[in-house]
Formats: C-alpha cells, sequence, structure tokens
C-alpha cells in the first residue's frame, strides 16, 4: 500500500512538468529523474501495482534509458498465480537499476475494459516491455533469468513489436500502423486463444468438432480414390479399345495383300 502512495505521489509531482509538441508527446521526451525515482520505488518487494487507468500517463512520464515491464494479469488466473512469484523476483532483482522499471495491472478490472481492447490484450498474463518508443511483447521462458533477458535484448529478439506516442490530447497511447506480419501472427494468436476459450467451457463441442472433421476427412479421401480410379479404368478401356481397332486393322490389311 505504502509503495502505491509513493508512486501516486510521484505521478502528481511529474504531471506538472509534461512537454507536448502538437498534440503528440513521445514516451522517450521525458526527463530520466522521472526514472530514477520509479526504479527505486520497486523497493526490492516486488512488482510496482499499478492500475489501468494510470499506466498510460506513467509511461509518457520514463526516461528514454528506462525500460518499463508491465504484466497485465487478473486475480482467478491460473498461470498468473504461476507466473507471480518469478515476475515479483525480476522486479526485487532489478530494483537497484535504473534502468528497469517493473509493474503489474490488474486487466480484468472494469476500468481497464478499454485499455486491454487498444492494447489488443485477449488473454492472461501478458508481458509487454516498453522503452524508447516502442512496445516489445515478451516471448521467452517465464522465470526471472528469462524476463531479465528480454528486458536487456527485447527489442533484438521480439518477435511482435510496435512504436507508440503519447496523445497529451486525450491522454492515452497511440500506436502505429501495425506491419503485415504483426497483423498475422495476432489472427492466428486470437485463433487458438478462441480454440482454447472453447475448449475449456465446452470440451463436448470441440470433440464433435473433430469427429465430424475426420469423417469429411474420410469421405474426401475415399471421393478421390473413387474419382482417380474411375479415371484410370476409363483411360485403360480407351486404350484397349484403341489397341482391338488396330489389331483388327492390321488383319484386315493383312488379308487384303493375301487376296491380290
Amino acid at each position: 500500500m505504502a509503495t502505491t502512495c509513493v508512486v501516486m505521489m510521484m505521478m502528481m509531482v511529474v504531471r506538472g512538468g509534461l512537454g507536448s509538441e502538437d498534440g503528440v508527446t513521445m514516451s522517450s521526451s521525458s526527463s530520466s529523474s522521472s526514472s530514477s525515482s520509479s526504479s527505486s520505488s520497486n523497493g526490492g518487494g516486488g512488482a510496482i501495482e499499478m492500475a489501468a487507468e494510470d499506466l498510460e500517463r506513467y509511461l509518457s512520464t520514463t526516461s528514454t534509458r528506462a525500460v518499463v515491464g508491465v504484466k497485465f494479469y487478473a486475480p482467478w488466473c491460473g498461470h498468473c498465480k504461476t507466473v507471480a512469484p518469478e515476475w515479483d523476483a525480476f522486479a526485487a532483482s532489478s530494483a537497484t537499476s535504473e534502468r528497469v522499471i517493473v509493474l503489474k495491472t490488474d486487466g480484468s478490472k472494469p476500468e481497464a475494459k478499454d485499455l486491454m481492447k487498444r492494447f489488443n490484450i485477449r488473454g492472461f498474463p501478458t508481458i509487454f516491455f516498453f522503452g524508447d518508443g516502442e512496445l516489445a511483447e515478451f516471448s521467452g521462458e517465464r522465470t526471472r533469468e528469462g524476463f531479465d533477458k528480454f528486458a536487456r535484448r527485447g527489442r533484438k529478439i521480439a518477435k511482435t513489436r510496435r512504436k507508440y506516442a503519447y496523445d497529451e490530447a486525450s491522454g492515452k497511447i497511440m500506436f502505429a500502423k501495425p506491419s503485415l506480419k504483426l497483423r498475422v501472427i495476432e489472427l492466428v494468436r486470437d485463433g487458438v486463444h478462441g480454440v482454447a476459450r472453447v475448449a475449456s467451457a465446452q470440451p463436448g463441442i470441440l470433440f464433435s468438432v473433430f469427429i465430424i472433421g475426420i469423417w469429411i476427412g474420410a469421405f474426401a479421401v475415399g471421393i478421390m480414390f473413387f474419382l482417380s480410379g474411375d479415371w484410370s479404368a476409363a483411360a485403360n478401356w480407351r486404350d484397349h479399345v484403341k489397341r482391338a481397332h488396330d489389331k483388327a486393322n492390321a488383319v484386315e490389311r493383312a488379308a487384303g495383300k493375301k487376296s491380290q
């Protein structure tokens, strides 16, 4: 609780110093002093709890040298509970660093709905690393060592990255248009999450779809073999008729020569 209060007081102090240019402030344009204050507030006691409605403005105050790791979680999520000790251990090991800030945000609250939609977060836990105006989605082993490695090399090893800027007018983060590769990855990921949700909620439906798919596949294979076999038989018959016709013509020509 005390850590959260320190974070909120820090935000109130730096809020008056935010600058803007044409209504949009890049997240990399803030002072390094706010980064130092924020990173020290890790306190060695685990990740800082950050409300969804405060996260975007907080990110706009961090230094270009700082990397901010944010874990979006839900209290009821089993995977989130599993990764929580590793994330807190990562926060504790980064407490003395001025370049790594470790946060966690409850994405299941109603006030987080808009943020989850704009950040395209479809499942928990989802872990993003923000730094120098670029978001990198975590991929790798969910361990303290894995998080530390990604924090240091995230932009080089991340599978999905997006540029972003902080819009001072709306108080929200704006993302650059995603690349085709990113859209394909997100489409596949959404499909996998959809299948997983159906499987967990109605496993019988998934089993039925699987059985129907097997029957359709078997039927298609049978039709293919039937058509290919029928076509081969017809071709063989045509060859047989042609050979018989040629043979009859040869016999007829031979008989004609003998009569002459």
